[in-house]
């Protein structure tokens, strides 16, 4: 069992549907859908063909799902994936920002360092997060990159992993650190 000084309260917040109304990976993957080249749109429409029959059928479920639609990925450059990051936030994600968990938020960062992010989304699209800076630290879901091409597989999926367990971690990390 963990003891926690008042100055190590940790302020966990989710970016999907907390941060975000929507799924930012999904929306994203559209985003890049309207915004990349034809071989991308084939690959885009391919995978989400198969995974919606198959997630319609009930034969799997949304990590899989996720897993099947992010193979439209595969030969992207990150870099030019990140370039796109920034123009998606301003284009997409302003939009659909939930006012008052951002007021929170905000708040927050005002008299706290202890704030993360621990979220489902691409890794990449968190670390394009404007208040990022704020944050001790932001957990995402990872895309497996070799030579800066995206597979089109995860490196790491945060809901595989378990959002409790990666809490647990991080909160055993913080503990040893400041004690």
């Amino acid at each position: 069992m963990y003891h926690i000084k008042d100055n190590l309260k940790l302020y966990i917040f989710d970016f999907c549907g907390t941060l975000y109304k929507g799924n930012t990976s999904l929306l994203f993957l559209d985003y890049l859908y309207n915004h990349t080249s034809l071989s991308y749109k084939i690959k885009y429409i391919v995978f989400w063909i198969i995974a919606k029959i198959l997630k319609d059928l009930k034969i799997i479920g949304g990590d899989s799902y996720m897993r099947i639609r992010i193979k439209s990925l595969k030969g992207l450059n990150i870099n030019e994936i990140k370039g796109l990051v920034n123009k998606f936030y301003n284009d997409v994600l302003k939009k659909i920002e939930n006012e008052e968990t951002f007021e929170f938020l905000d708040a927050l960062i005002k008299c706290s360092k202890n704030i993360i992010i621990l979220s489902n989304t691409f890794n990449f699209i968190l670390e394009s997060f404007p208040q990022k800076n704020h944050i001790k630290k932001l957990i995402g879901s990872e895309i497996l990159i070799e030579n800066s091409i995206l597979q089109g597989k995860y490196k790491r999926l945060v809901n595989q992993t378990g959002k409790l367990n990666i809490i647990k971690e991080f909160c055993k990390k913080m503990v040893e650190t400041n004690r």
